[in-house]
């Protein structure tokens, strides 16, 4: 469901196609001395307003399936650590090797090597909190999954017969959570470049939608007069300011 805030960018553009449609009506008696209140650079404003709207929706959607499917990743990562951690446990590896590997399990999960709870993280947020003890950032997971790859390749005895349990496999599961992770860091970055662009096009404080319609509803007003029919067809299309 979008917020109030993007329906709010959304009703603006509408206001603004609204005031075209009467702008048009017009006809030569509307004849602004500014060019950017001329009808066809009113018409490729809206185009721009636009765009720039449907680019925030698609960035954000985009965004939003790529923060899921880096959720699923780390979560189906996880239980592969959990293997491989049982699969050294079953290997000659020495009780030192294993506690190591048993310590950098406990920082994926986000336990103590006591006891004691941790607050709970939603796993549906895009970035979980993070704490001095549980260390649930993606980009610090992707650091004990390489920790714990190191001391795979460390150990010799570590050597299983299937393929899926090997260390280049491991290797290559790391990768991906890695490019996964690099995707919504763009994402992100993509998302807010829109927004940037979206607020230049609406808000700017002279070439904005919002400022040249208000510019257009008191040329209006001063054309035809505060009291004329051309002006009551505007006065009411309503603009919000940028949100803060």
């Amino acid at each position: 469901m979008a917020s109030t805030s993007e329906t709010g960018h959304a009703k603006n553009v509408a206001a603004f196609s609204t005031l075209i449609t009467y702008v048009n009506g017009f006809g030569t008696n509307y004849n602004p001395s500014k060019t950017v209140m001329k009808l066809p650079q009113l018409q490729q404003k809206l185009l721009e307003g636009t765009n720039s709207i449907n680019a925030v929706s698609t960035t954000v959607s985009t965004l939003n399936k790529s923060i899921n499917e880096r959720v699923a990743l780390f979560n189906e990562m996880k239980a592969y650590a959990l293997r491989v951690l049982n699969n050294l446990k079953a290997s000659e590896a020495s009780k030192e090797t294993l506690a190591d590997a048993a310590s950098i399990m406990r920082k994926l999960r986000g336990k103590r090597a006591s006891s004691k709870p941790t607050a709970p993280t939603d796993p549906n947020l895009p970035t979980p909190k993070v704490n001095s003890t549980s260390r649930l950032s993606f980009d610090n997971m992707i650091e004990h999954y390489n920790n714990l790859l190191q001391i795979v390749n460390k150990e010799t005895s570590y050597s299983p017969n299937e393929a899926i349990l090997s260390s280049t496999t491991f290797e290559s599961k790391i990768a991906e959570l890695v490019a996964k992770n690099n995707e919504v860091v763009q994402m992100q970055a993509n998302s807010s470049n829109a927004r940037v662009t979206r607020n230049e096009v609406l808000y700017h404080p002279t070439t904005g939608i919002v400022a040249v319609a208000n510019d257009i509803k008191l040329y209006i007003k001063a054309l035809f007069g505060n009291t004329s029919q051309q002006y009551n067809q505007v006065k009411g299309i309503t603009f919000r300011a940028a949100p803060m």
